[in-house]
């Protein structure tokens, strides 16, 4: 029973034509994320602890940063495309 002290372990997000549902598996150190046309889902991944926070911090420092080049300079950061890492 959640007691509501903890954050969900599920979410579910739209762009309006699929969705993506993100689940924590703790026991497992690990989420997995799943995309989803209307009732089917269509491919999953999964995604260990370390690259989950990799990816919050990503998310936390470019969510509200507009729609331009990032702070560190490089261009499309700020279009929702990730840099590769080098």
């Amino acid at each position: 029973m959640d007691d509501g002290r903890r954050p969900p372990r599920r979410a579910l997000f739209s762009d309006g034509r699929r969705g993506m549902r993100a689940s924590w598996h703790a026991d497992r150190g690990l989420a997995v994320l799943s995309l989803w046309q209307e009732d089917l889902c269509v491919g999953t991944f999964t995604l260990p602890a370390e690259d989950a926070r990799r990816l919050a911090a990503f998310l936390n420092g470019h969510a509200g940063a507009g729609h331009g080049p990032s702070s560190d300079g490089h261009p499309g950061d700020g279009h929702g495309q990730a840099r590769r890492a080098g």
